[in-house]
This record gives C-alpha cells, sequence and structure tokens, in this order.
C-alpha cells in the first residue's frame, strides 16, 4: 500500500513539474524555471544545497537578488496551481484539494525519513 501511494505521489509530482517547466518555456520564462529548479526543486528532489541568489544572478544575468527571489515566487505559484488544477480532477471540492495535498506531502515526506 505504502509503495503504491509512494508511486501515486511521486507521479503526479513528475507530471506537475514536467507541466510547469513546459508552460515556463512557452511563456519565455525559462530563466525563471532555471533559478525555481536551481533554488526550490533540485534542493527537494536531490537532497542538495540551494545556489545562493547571487551566484545565480551572476551566472543567469539576472540584475538583482529581489527580481531573482520574484522569479522564484512567480514559478512557486504556477506549481501551486498546476498541483492543485491536476488534484482537482481527482476530487469532489476544493477542501478535498487542500487534503489531498497534505496527504501528497505526508507520503512524499515519508519516503525520504525512511
Amino acid at each position: 500500500d505504502e509503495a503504491f501511494s509512494y508511486a501515486w505521489a511521486s507521479s503526479l509530482l513528475d507530471q506537475v513539474i514536467v507541466e510547469v517547466e513546459d508552460g515556463c518555456l512557452k511563456d519565455s520564462k525559462s530563466i525563471h524555471w532555471r533559478v525555481f529548479r536551481a533554488r526550490v526543486l533540485s534542493p527537494i528532489l536531490e537532497g542538495i544545497d540551494p545556489v545562493p541568489l547571487f551566484e545565480l544572478c551572476r551566472e543567469l544575468g539576472i540584475s538583482n537578488e529581489a527580481t531573482a527571489s520574484n522569479m522564484v515566487a512567480t514559478v512557486k505559484r504556477r506549481f501551486q496551481a498546476e498541483l492543485r488544477g491536476l488534484i482537482r480532477g481527482f476530487v469532489g471540492n476544493d477542501a478535498e484539494v487542500d487534503d489531498e495535498i497534505r496527504e501528497l506531502m505526508k507520503i512524499l515526506g515519508s519516503s525520504r525519513a525512511g
């Protein structure tokens, strides 16, 4: 049962990642995606330290750290909206969406602990 739950949660997360990345690329926000990946996604999925904002600014030609931070926030909102939209297709209402997201985080979090 735990293996099935983890496979479901992992598959759902993979789908959201692909959709958000594709959307960012389509909307000419590839730099946004790269900053999000380096600051949020890779640290979570790979267990690595986030790349410092000043380093990303230098590497990607971003004018300042506030701009880079706003890029992360933009992609986070897109990620949350995509996740909510995907889960909404499985449940009846917004309260259930929130419950499913909590369950998803619990499943993914427990897999790291064990």
